[in-house]
């Protein structure tokens, strides 16, 4: 399933342990400038190919591709937490700070957390342009309007993954 390949040959390996941090993208690749805006525009590509050869989406690809949107949300909203503690920690031993080099080293520290901050904006934004590019793609219209045609007809004898959506 190229779904299941996007993930398994993408940076998007799950990890844990740091700092309480345990998504789908590790927090530096969301905060490496233009890596997660460009692997979300390569998903883009990747299912817009998938379904002109597979005369559209399965039911199921619909529903993996969506989940996966929702990760990464989640993802994106750990990051910005752990940018906002960081900043307001930094921040708040900055005003304490007297020493020269420590009070220089924590302005270093807001600068870095200023960039990611503007390096995760970017992320939101390229995430949000994909979900309004989704859900306004035929796909997905018509998976939603499959599935509420199923909950008004619950012997439908349609199995899920033969039925195909197109973009």
């Amino acid at each position: 399933r190229p779904a299941a390949r996007l993930l398994a040959s993408s940076a998007y390996a799950p990890m844990g342990g740091e700092d309480g941090y345990d998504g789908l993208v590790p927090f530096e690749t969301i905060v490496r400038k233009g890596v997660l805006v460009r692997e979300i525009d390569d998903r883009k590509q990747a299912l817009v190919e998938q379904c002109r050869s597979n005369n559209g989406l399965t039911l199921q690809e619909v529903i993996d591709h969506n989940d996966w949107l929702l990760q990464i949300e989640r993802d994106l909203s750990k990051a910005r937490a752990r940018i906002e503690r960081d900043f307001r920690i930094s921040n708040a031993l900055s005003l304490k700070v007297r020493e020269g080099k420590r009070k220089a080293q924590l302005q270093q520290r807001l600068d870095v957390l200023r960039a990611q901050c503007d390096v995760l904006n970017e992320c939101i934004h390229g995430l949000s342009d994909h979900c309004a590019w989704f859900q306004e793609s035929g796909t997905y219209r018509e998976a939603a309007d499959y599935l509420e045609g199923r909950w008004d007809d619950p012997d439908d004898p349609v199995p899920l993954d033969d039925t195909r959506f197109d973009l």
